[in-house]
């Protein structure tokens, strides 16, 4: 594994890359890893999903990103997304003055929010803090077009349970707290 300051991870939907964050947050939380960020997660009425909500890591803050059936003027698909809502979750989440941001995801409703966007884009052209995140397949060209795609390990998610990615990410995260260490 190169040694790359952030680590993206990507794969279809479904496949299992939110459950991939939420273990890391609690690898990095079992070693001490100080981090800032967020996840997303599926909103379901019914057995059905509806929409989707973004939940703050530091305060467990919550609000929707995105619903089924209501007006905004950000569509995907379906979907209205709702960056009002987003940004006051999402942007505070992301602090700079830590050793790691968890993001979960960049994706086309988040990449809606400008805020967001610069946020993301300064992060994977610095090297501190470092950043873990999925990321959409439809959005891996955003690297390119920022031009940090080798600041960056790209991991896919093959299969639910990856155990290949999740090997990688646990060394990853291992490798974090030796730094932490070093600059104490």
């Amino acid at each position: 594994m190169a040694n790359f300051p952030h680590l993206l991870i990507t794969g279809r939907p479904g496949i299992g890359k939110t459950t991939l964050i939420k273990w890391a947050v609690e690898k990095a939380r079992g070693l001490n890893i100080p981090f800032t960020g967020f996840y997303t997660e599926e909103i379901r009425e019914g057995g059905e999903r509806v929409g989707f909500k973004a939940v703050s890591l530091s305060d467990r803050k919550t609000d929707v990103l995105a619903l089924k059936g209501s007006e905004s003027r950000f569509k995907v698909g379906r979907y209205s997304v709702f960056v009002d809502r987003f940004e006051p979750i999402a942007v505070p989440a992301i602090k700079e003055n830590t050793l790691l941001v968890i993001i979960d995801e960049i994706g086309k409703m988040e990449l809606y929010s400008e805020r967001f966007k610069e946020i993301v884009r300064s992060l994977l052209r610095g090297s501190h803090p470092r950043l873990l995140a999925t990321i959409q397949e439809k959005s891996l060209r955003l690297l390119d077009s920022w031009g940090v795609r080798d600041r960056v390990e790209l991991l896919r998610l093959e299969e639910r349970g990856d155990k290949r990615v999740k090997g990688i990410l646990s060394r990853w995260i291992e490798n974090l707290r030796h730094e932490k260490d070093q600059s104490l």
